[in-house]
């Protein structure tokens, strides 16, 4: 995912029980790796400044990442 500075974008999370039902409205704890290049919360990114991160997306005991680039 790439990001200008100060654009928003979206990351989605869908959460699934053991048999692969979607489960709504899950608790989740949003982590930038870099909050001076990109900060998330509640899922929408902001392109702080030029550089990478990484989003770390909690839910449970799992969890997921996604790559930023900010330009």
């Amino acid at each position: 995912r790439a990001l200008k500075v100060g654009e928003l974008g979206r990351v989605t999370l869908l959460a699934r029980d053991p048999r692969g039902a979607p489960i709504p409205d899950v608790a989740a704890t949003w982590i930038s790796s870099d909050p001076a290049v990109a900060t998330c919360s509640g899922g929408t990114v902001m392109g702080i400044s030029p550089g990478s991160a990484t989003i770390r997306v909690i839910c449970g005991e799992k969890s997921a990442e996604v790559s930023v680039i900010v330009f």
